[in-house]
């Protein structure tokens, strides 16, 4: 991850139910950005999408037929410059919300 752009990685879901779609979230200052993930992939990667020197929280959500299933989040904070920091991985542990 760098101020501009953000790689972003996970392991499955270990889910009884069908998966349908899988998106990233991103949240900073109360406001969450979902964005779409191929049903197969287990990472993320995007140009240009964080701003630097800021607070986030990111995380992965499966939705289901009936339900959706957030990973544990993982904190981070953007540099002020742009120096790569390093890639994220989220645990597999989802938490039912319906």
């Amino acid at each position: 991850m760098d101020s501009l752009s953000v790689d972003y990685s996970w392991i499955s879901f270990p889910l009884s139910e069908q998966v349908y779609h899988y998106a990233v979230r991103f949240t900073q200052d109360n406001i969450s950005v979902m964005l779409p993930v191929g049903e197969h992939d287990r990472s993320y990667h995007s140009d240009k999408l964080l701003l630097p020197y800021r607070d986030y929280i990111m995380d992965v959500v499966a939705f289901t037929q009936d339900k959706i299933y957030s990973s544990k989040s993982a904190s981070i904070k953007t540099p002020e410059g742009g120096k790569p920091k390093g890639v994220f991985i989220l645990q597999r542990y989802p938490n039912p919300r319906t």
